[in-house]
Order: C-alpha cells, then sequence, then structure tokens
C-alpha cells in the first residue's frame, strides 16, 4: 500500500472486507469477486464475513441460488471459511423473499450437512415465507 520512513503497511481482512463490502454496495459482485482474488495473492484469507457480504449481495440482486453455489459452496468444498447461522440466515431468507419457500426449506435441511443449527431468524424467515405464498401445510 504504502511506503513510509521504510515501513510497509500492507492491507489485512479488515482492509479488504471494506473494499468487498463497498462492491457489494454497488451491486457489484464482480469487483467484490476480484477483491477476494487481490486478498489471495497477497497472502490474506477471505473469512466469514467476507463470504457473507458477497452472500448478501447476491441476493440482493434476486440471485439467491447463485449465491449459494458460488459463495457457500466455495466455503463448504475448499473449506477456505466455515458457514454460520448468518450464512444461512442470508440464505434462507433470500429463497423466502423469492418466493422460493420450498428451496430455502432444502437449504435449512443442508444445515445439519453443514453442522450449522438453524437459529430463530432461520425460523422466522421461513414461517413469514409460507405465510406470503399461503402454504399453510408448509
Amino acid at each position: 500500500m504504502l511506503e513510509e520512513n521504510n515501513v510497509d503497511v500492507r492491507p489485512n481482512i479488515r482492509t479488504f472486507n471494506v473494499l468487498v463490502q463497498a462492491w457489494c454496495k454497488k451491486k457489484k459482485v464482480e469487483e467484490a469477486w476480484r477483491v477476494v482474488h487481490k486478498m489471495e495473492e497477497c497472502g490474506v484469507r477471505a473469512d466469514t464475513v467476507t463470504y457473507n457480504t458477497i452472500a448478501t449481495c447476491y441476493v440482493q440482486k434476486g440471485e439467491t441460488e447463485r449465491g449459494e453455489r458460488e459463495v457457500v459452496e466455495k466455503m463448504v468444498m475448499k473449506e477456505k471459511a466455515k458457514p454460520n447461522e448468518r450464512t444461512c440466515g442470508i440464505v434462507v431468507g433470500g429463497y423466502c423473499r423469492e418466493g422460493r419457500v420450498r428451496d430455502g426449506l432444502r437449504f435449512v435441511r443442508r444445515m445439519k450437512e453443514m453442522r450449522v443449527e438453524a437459529n430463530l431468524v432461520v425460523f422466522n424467515s421461513l414461517i413469514k415465507g409460507f405465510v406470503e405464498v399461503m402454504d399453510r401445510d408448509g
């Protein structure tokens, strides 16, 4: 970043997460991924906050399925960062907002495989989703 008085100042995880968040606020998810790749080049490992920020961006764009595929899969398969309750809440909430409550429910079942316990936020999202699509059986 800078070299001042012979001191090398390098970006850290917080620096990169701020940049990821800035791109995601503009819904520029591809730019956010470029920041993640740059992180890795600099030897900084993306964390759960990084991935949750990108997952939120996909949800806000109405692309929850893509978020699950590109973010959660990366977290699970490459073991870069572990999905947590927040990660899962983002995905379930996204599916429910898109009217895809059954996909939300499928993802809740998948949470067990990831060893993440569903919390009140996840269950409230599902309940609200089923109510909105008028699915009493759900």
